[in-house]
């Protein structure tokens, strides 16, 4: 232990080599006399050691080691605390969100399993950040304000910052401008430096070269590289907008430099943005549109909303500058929607501008989900109303839940189910599969789980009383009616609308109730897609 605790105080110092020797030494004995919690701590700290050398791969192969030791229950809850939250701030320093998000999960798990009732100050806080890039920003605001609760007992004051900082942001994302500005000031009267938030609101408030020069100087501080990115991509927007080129590459030449060190998908999501920026201001639209298309991929599949929204956005003002009028218009709505369901005023503002036309009533393209419990009266009754009522209850959230972290727009209740609009074919998809792996799961860990049939569609749609109705949501529904159990069919127009890498099978004529012409559906292996 004492040779572990003089490692980490080298650590600190940055001396990677001694403290590689210290712990490798610590890790032995550790093994030689099966201590697993002073092992666990070893490799946290041998893992947190390579990944800020820049060995990311075998660092996080370490950090999995460690936290291995606490979901088995080897180690004490002391360790268990230390080894989950240390895991949790290295991926999100790395920005490498995903594995942070996973030990977040885990340590949930673990804290419920050992009747312990929730994280810990500093925990909390990186906890409400990932949230808060999960579009949770109602829990993420409660969450920093109970860790501030918890860090104040304490005078854990660097955390506090933090957490006051992180609450500014939820705050300027909403358009609380003067609350944001109140707890930027705070994090910065704790000793933290509130960028690139107060030199957001600075640039949303005309001030641009105050801005540029507040990040600028703000690059000149020593920082974790998550909170370094997060200012090289603004101040690479304001250089841009302020025409200053040569400088704008200087910066974004950065920012690629720690996508390629750091090798995370956000990092490089980060990255492509900036490229994308600079290409289209030197006139090369179509290159800059694919870096775009990139990122936009990265922050769906790490399901980080409001970033996917804000390249969206950005990709329809370009395609619209290179005269692709109907694509402009696809991620114009997409955007929209996301910003609607996140409450995020200004970017919907600024999508008004950008966009510069006005909704119109006619039909919009979009996607139709239809959901509905297989045998639902014959559970019911075998059940009994207490039980039934409860089942429905967490039938319901679990959907939902779904359903908003994919932006679909609830139209109707049917019966058991539910009717929901996308504006896009893979998010009703992607949120379909979902569903289906969530039953699964709760099949899996406890016993049971009811049945869903789901069925999608695509097409033009008209709204009649602010609602989507016609032909098309019918046939939807149709289309829902014929899957069966835990399965579910697309219409061949959602096909047309998927990734080639989605795979379907199974494909059929049906003749369905209302309409002269059969409808073609196929099956979508959920388990494996």
């Amino acid at each position: 232990m004492l040779l572990y605790i003089q490692a980490a105080n080298f650590f600190d110092s940055g001396e990677y080599g001694k403290t590689r020797e210290l712990l490798e030494q610590s890790a032995v004995i550790a093994d030689r006399y099966g201590d697993s919690a002073l092992g666990a701590r070893a490799r946290m700290l041998q893992g947190m050691t390579e990944v800020q050398a820049g060995n990311t791969e075998l660092g996080m192969d370490l950090l999995g080691e460690a936290t291995t030791s606490v979901t088995l229950g080897d180690v004490d809850p002391n360790t268990a605390g230390i080894v989950m939250c240390n895991a949790i701030s290295t991926c999100w320093d790395s920005a490498d969100f995903r594995a942070a998000a996973e030990w977040t999960n885990s340590a949930e798990r673990w804290f419920k399993s050992n009747d312990i009732p929730g994280y810990p100050g500093i925990c909390r806080v990186r906890r409400a950040e990932i949230m808060t890039l999960r579009g949770r920003w109602d829990e993420a605001e409660e969450e920093l304000l109970l860790a501030q609760d918890e860090l104040e007992q304490y005078e854990v004051v660097d955390y506090i910052a933090e957490a006051k900082y992180a609450l500014g942001e939820i705050q300027m994302y909403r358009g609380d401008i003067d609350g944001a500005v109140a707890s930027f000031k705070e994090a910065n009267q704790l000793g933290r430096e509130p960028f690139p938030g107060f030199a957001l609101v600075d640039a949303s408030r005309g001030r641009r070269d105050g801005a540029i020069a507040s990040l600028k100087q703000a690059l000149n501080a020593p920082s974790e590289r998550i909170e370094r990115s997060k200012v090289l991509l603004p101040l690479v927007d304001l250089l841009i907008d302020a025409e200053d080129l040569e400088e704008a590459h200087r910066i974004g030449a950065e920012l690629e430099d720690l996508a390629v060190e750091c090798k995370t998908g956000a990092m490089r999501a980060w990255a492509d943005t900036a490229r994308a920026g600079l290409l289209a201001a030197e006139g090369s639209g179509a290159q800059a549109l694919l870096a775009l298309d990139n990122a936009h991929r990265i922050w769906e599949d790490l399901r980080v909303p409001y970033e996917a929204a804000s390249v969206r956005l950005r990709r329809g003002v370009l395609r619209r500058q290179l005269g692709e009028e109907i694509g402009a218009e696809l991620d114009f709505d997409a955007a929209q929607a996301a910003f609607q369901q996140l409450g995020a005023g200004p970017d919907l503002e600024r999508l008004n501008r950008l966009s510069s036309t006005e909704t119109t009533s006619g039909p919009k393209a979009r996607a139709v989900m239809v959901t509905d419990i297989v045998g639902s009266t014959r559970l019911a009754g075998a059940m009994g109303d207490e039980s039934w009522t409860q089942l429905l209850a967490w039938h319901d959230r679990t959907l939902v839940e779904c359903i908003k972290e994919h932006f679909g727009e609830t139209v109707d209740r049917t019966g058991d189910g539910y009717l929901v609009t996308f504006a896009e074919a893979s998010a009703a998809v992607t949120c379909a599969i979902e569903i289906q792996r969530a039953l699964d799961r709760h099949r899996s860990d406890h016993g049971f789980a009811p049945s869903v049939r789901i069925g999608i569609h695509a097409a033009d749609i008209s709204d009649v009383d602010g609602s989507p109705a016609g032909a098309e949501v019918h046939r939807a529904a149709r289309i829902g009616a014929l899957a069966g159990a835990d399965e579910i069919l697309i219409s061949r127009a959602v096909a047309g609308l998927l990734d080639v890498s989605i795979t379907t099978d199974d494909w059929r004529s049906e003749e369905v109730k209302g309409f002269d012409r059969p409808v073609e559906v196929g099956r979508l292996p959920w388990r494996s897609s």
